[in-house]
């Protein structure tokens, strides 16, 4: 469809019974696209014990309407499917997957309100509801392809798209909130590698979980892409952080029954302003689900030591010094033997002193704790995205969050833009982050007890009235304007994107390509190796050649008008003939040439150094200088040159490139080529670096542009 959408939305967990991140996502997710102007149908399961409705019969099949305001804003429709509640609360292998796909598979009506309904596209949350789609597709298109005896059982899909019609079912976008065989169970990861396999083309919430399942998960024989949509900021939390600037005050009951605790094991959020002598910001806060993938028992370990060193709790670390007022709180709804266990090393650790929250927030309880927060510790390596930094963030609470791109939310807060406060959760101890949440928590919520700046040295990059305050203050300001910024209508459309371009099917949008066989690598593979590349330096082309016949130790033939590039690594990405298909059609090579000029601009960071390059076009031979591309210069430091290579090795998979040419000129004008592949079942392309010279020719090729298109 050229306009709006009809989206299947199917999801283990949404609104009725919501135990997890991704219960809410998934809420945020199906009304953005109804923001976006799209009609979503939710499947979703239910705990058999709860009461949905009191006065519906039918709560398995209820149907809700979620009409927004707004106009040109479509629908979101929810029908349940119960489960056992006794599997309920789990996301794991353990959870009740089998039963759900069970209870789509006989659930006529439902049958009949998909029909109904004739779906453009559906998208799959996680991996849980895979057989859950094919049990649909199974009962709802009568001509689908379901090779499955069963609803639980196995099949494919060829990643290509065609108009869903009565017998034709629609395509199957996966989106994975979570990589779930990053714990290492044989069967997460299966389940995984079958739910990309079973789909025509599929997101992720961060860049780590794509490269992830690009190179652990993909299909035999297909290069998969995986595209990026960060989550939105949830919309009651938007709206209470753009309009609520104070917490709510206490009824006076609340206030009685506070004073009335004897112990602070468990303190309600809206309760938290009662506790007598602190200012706004005195909690040093963890909100994560209490499993191990979140390792809270880091945070248990960071207020052991804070105590021990007297930052919180009114501690004092020397006579004279200054007394800090900050009460650490541990926020989570978790059930559950692992959970009780952090709590109690919580409560040990804080001297019993601790606020233990049991509540499952909602956007109220979340803006209490939120506005009471100074600092917000998000204590694992790796997280697929971290909502609760960016709801901390929205009301201007500063995180602490493992610096790089391992957890998802840092491709919306910037660590060089100090957005929050950088630390490394890789180590066996917290002493280093200890010492960086001690000076801040010291210098205090503006920095004023402190005579000096603290924290990250980046900070001076922020481009606003706070850049150069590294006050806890400032970092949540920065924050706050960025979690804001990202809502469900900007979330909406990017994944509206990725769903229409699986409508349309063509493999440069859906990013999925069949590799070529050992044959066809071997027949490309010295094509490659004979690279021909044109890279635009000062106003003309530097026209390098691989050239096995000319040995590493001659001295280059270099003439004046011929200058090396300067001495470094380049990575080249080029852009025509996505996995080594040739395009029938030139306008597609053109357009691809475009895309890939567009991604470049868009790249956040900004690569440093870029310049254009043309390559030989192998069908063409070495006349037809017709396929354009870009050579990124790699930075000299080992650790920096890494993640630049690791990016531009990104925008190549993105673009269907089945390889990168490694182009390696040192000071004495020597250079070599090599060829590394992007993408896992590709290594019969890869060669070493070849020799390579700088082409002498006095003429030019007539079809090379005289300057880069």
């Amino acid at each position: 469809p050229t306009g709006n959408l009809r989206v299947l939305f199917l999801t283990l967990e949404f609104r009725h019974g919501t135990f997890s991140g991704n219960g809410v996502l998934a809420q945020s997710q199906a009304h953005g696209l109804a923001k976006a102007g799209h009609a979503v149908l939710v499947v979703s399961g239910c705990p058999d014990d709860l009461d949905v409705t009191k006065n519906d019969a039918t709560a398995t099949m209820r149907r809700e309407i979620s009409q927004h305001g707004s106009p040109g804003a479509g629908a979101v429709e929810v029908r349940t499917l119960r489960v056992p509640a006794s599997k309920w609360g789990k996301l794991t292998a353990q959870c009740p997957w089998r039963e759900l796909a069970d209870a789509a598979h006989a659930d006529e009506p439902l049958h009949e309100r998909i029909r109904s309904f004739a779906p453009d596209v559906v998208l799959g949350i996680d991996w849980h509801v895979t057989p859950t789609w094919r049990a649909l597709r199974r009962r709802v298109w009568r001509d689908s392809d379901a090779r499955e005896t069963d609803p639980n059982g196995t099949g494919t899909n060829s990643g290509t798209a065609s108009s869903p019609s009565p017998s034709h079912p629609p395509p199957y976008v996966y989106s994975n909130y979570r990589v779930f065989a990053r714990d290492g169970d044989p069967t997460h990861a299966a389940m995984e590698r079958d739910a990309m396999e079973e789909s025509t083309s599929v997101v992720a919430l961060c860049q780590a979980d794509a490269d992830y399942m690009c190179e652990e998960l993909s299909p035999v024989g297909v290069a998969v892409a995986p595209g990026v949509v960060i989550a939105p900021l949830r919309e009651d939390v938007h709206a209470l952080a753009t309009h609520a600037q104070t917490p709510t005050a206490m009824t006076p009951a609340e206030s009685d029954s506070r004073k009335n605790c004897a112990s602070l094991e468990r303190v309600a959020p809206w309760r938290l302003d009662a506790v007598p002598g602190h200012d706004a910001r005195f909690l040093l806060t963890c909100c994560v689900r209490l499993s191990p993938e979140k390792e809270p028992e880091r945070f248990v370990s960071l207020c052991a030591e804070l105590v021990r060193r007297g930052v919180v709790l009114g501690g004092k670390s020397k006579p004279g010094s200054a007394t800090t007022e900050i009460v650490p709180v541990l926020c989570a709804s978790t059930s559950g033997e692992y959970a009780e266990t952090i709590r109690a090393k919580f409560l040990d650790a804080t001297r019993g002193e601790g606020l233990v929250c049991r509540d499952f927030l909602d956007a109220r309880g979340m803006e209490r704790l939120y506005r009471r927060t100074v600092l917000n510790v998000h204590p694992c390596a790796y997280d697929a995205y971290g909502m609760t930094v960016v709801e901390a963030a929205a009301f201007g609470a500063p995180s602490c969050v493992q610096r790089g791109d391992s957890v998802g939310c840092c491709a919306l807060l910037s660590e060089t833009g100090g957005e929050f406060v950088p630390a490394d959760w890789t180590g066996e101890k917290v002493d280093s982050i200890a010492d960086a949440a001690e000076g801040y928590l010291r210098a205090g919520w503006d920095g004023s007890k402190s005579g000096k700046s603290v924290g990250s040295p980046n900070v001076g990059q922020a481009s606003d009235e706070t850049a150069g305050d590294d006050s806890l203050r400032a970092i949540g300001e920065r924050a706050r304007r960025r979690a804001i910024g990202w809502d469900l209508l900007a979330s909406g459309r990017e994944i509206a994107k990725i769903l229409s371009d699986a409508v349309r099917g063509d493999a440069s949008t859906i990013h999925r390509w069949t590799l070529p066989d050992a044959t066809e690598q071997k027949r490309l593979a010295p094509l490659w190796r004979a690279a021909s590349i044109a890279v635009w330096l000062d106003g003309a082309w530097r026209m390098i050649r691989s050239d096995d016949d000319v040995s590493p130790d001659v001295s280059p033939d270099v003439t004046p008008d011929r200058a090396l590039l300067p001495a470094g690594t380049y990575v080249v990405v080029t852009a025509h003939n996505p996995m080594g298909t040739r395009a029938a059609d030139p306008r597609l090579n053109e357009a691809a040439a475009r895309a890939l000029a567009a991604s470049v601009r868009d790249m956040r960071p900004s690569l440093s150094a870029v310049l254009p390059t043309l390559s030989v076009d192998p069908v063409g031979g070495f006349d037809a200088w017709n396929e354009p591309g870009v050579a990124v210069r790699l930075p000299e430091t080992d650790e920096t040159a890494e993640k630049v290579k690791t990016a531009t090795i990104r925008l190549a998979r993105r673009h269907g490139q089945a390889a990168v040419y490694e182009l390696t000129c040192a000071s004495d004008g020597r250079m070599r080529i090599g060829v590394t592949p992007v993408f896992p079942g590709l290594e019969g392309l890869a060669c070493g670096g070849v020799t390579a010279r700088v082409d002498s020719r006095t003429g030019w090729p007539a079809s090379m542009p005289r300057s880069p298109p």
